[in-house]
């Protein structure tokens, strides 16, 4: 078996970068002839409710002292070899380390498979500052220098890995992560989530950040216009309520709500269980993703996989994605998704869409083992 290291990705800001690690961990479990053994790389520190989600499907290893990642980020500053964590990784006798998003010198000892989740700077570059975009620029180049492979979770990506660093684009490998449902989801009262919440009647459901990328005033903007059709229109958020690079702009929402007398249509909800998370999901009238731009949107595999409906925006991942009987929008256009809305709100009670449920649970496992033997095989492939 081949030891493979992960450090743990995302934090409470960024939760998604928690699941991602767990769903490919849990992919790689199904595998009936893995040759892989996962190995989580983390801090003493860490939540034991993260440990919790990674210990039935890989081994842990927890550092104490030293805060290993800072001090070697030091280290790489100095252009000194990271001994710290070749230490850590020679002696637990990982062969490769996995989903780095920084470059690490390494050794000869093991391999080194670096994560791009997207290029985002590139096409967005009004959502960061200039020192981030080269900060962005340097990390990203580095990363490709030095790593075995790297990893994109799309081929729109991998398209502009291609453009950013032609040089090294033969180390790319693109994986579409598949996400895991709660299966508690389909035992659970609906009507827990919705009295925690104080939801009253059927709505719509936007699950992301509230980062300004993610085009939230574009759906604010079609409620206010379809509350005039639909007084009773109500539309559920959730996710991380501040945003790094744009730290207005959630007061910039919570006003236009104020000021466009939509409290009682608009309920912002911040961060909330995952079990909440997907029963608001199953029992929405469609979830709504109006995203700008996104690597691979965890919000529409987390659909995929659950088997719910979608009104994504128009952008090329989310066609890459396709999930089944997805309805388009143009992003910057709050009638035409204005238009989409009236239709699902007049034809839809909201719930579960049983046809759809159905066909996503007959082939998840398929597309876990897909998404797990792809991986697998990048590791082969580096270490060959």
């Amino acid at each position: 078996m081949i030891k493979v290291g992960f450090p743990v990705l995302g934090s409470s800001a960024w939760w998604a970068g928690i699941t991602y690690l767990y769903n490919l961990l849990y992919s790689l479990s199904l595998l009936e002839k893995g040759q892989i053994t996962p190995v989580v790389l983390c801090r003493k520190t860490i939540d034991a409710s993260i440990i919790s989600l990674y210990e039935p499907y890989a081994d842990i290893v927890q550092y104490s002292g030293e805060l290993i990642w800072y001090l070697s980020r030091g280290l790489r500053k100095l252009s000194v070899k990271d001994i710290i964590l070749d230490r850590y990784l020679i002696k637990n006798d990982i062969k490769v380390i996995s989903h780095l998003t920084y470059p690490l010198n390494g050794s000869a000892r093991y391999k080194t498979i670096t994560w791009i989740p997207d290029f985002q700077h590139i096409h967005l570059p009004l959502m960061f500052s200039s020192r981030e975009i080269r900060s962005r620029n340097h990390n990203y180049s580095r990363m490709a220098k030095k790593s075995d492979a790297v990893i994109v979770s799309s081929h729109d990506a991998l398209k502009d890995l291609r453009s950013f660093v032609p040089q090294y684009a033969h180390k790319a490998r693109v994986l579409n992560f598949v996400a895991q449902p709660n299966p508690l989801v389909f035992t659970t009262d609906r009507a827990i989530a919705e009295k925690k919440f104080g939801i009253d009647r059927k709505y719509f459901y936007l699950p992301n950040q509230f980062w300004k990328h993610k085009n939230h005033i574009v759906v604010f903007e079609a409620i206010k216009l379809l509350k005039m059709k639909e007084p009773a229109v109500l539309l559920v958020c959730s996710g991380s309520m501040s945003d790094y690079r744009n730290i207005d702009h959630m007061q910039f929402l919570v006003d236009f709500v104020r000021s466009n007398d939509l409290e009682d249509n608009i309920k912002l909800l911040g961060m909330i269980d995952q079990i909440d998370l997907f029963s608001l999901m199953r029992n929405s009238i469609s979830v709504i993703n109006p995203s700008l731009f996104e690597g691979w949107s965890t919000t529409v595999e987390e659909c995929k996989s659950l088997g719910k409906n979608m009104i994504l925006s128009d952008i090329p991942v989310h066609r890459e994605q396709n999930p089944p009987g997805a309805k388009y929008f143009s992003p910057r256009d709050p009638h035409e998704l204005e238009h989409l809305l009236y239709h699902e709100y007049r034809n839809s009670s909201g719930g579960p869409d049983l046809t759809l449920e159905t066909l996503a649970a007959s082939c998840l496992k398929k597309r876990c083992r897909e998404y797990a033997e792809t991986y697998q095989g990048i590791v082969l492939d580096v270490l060959q």
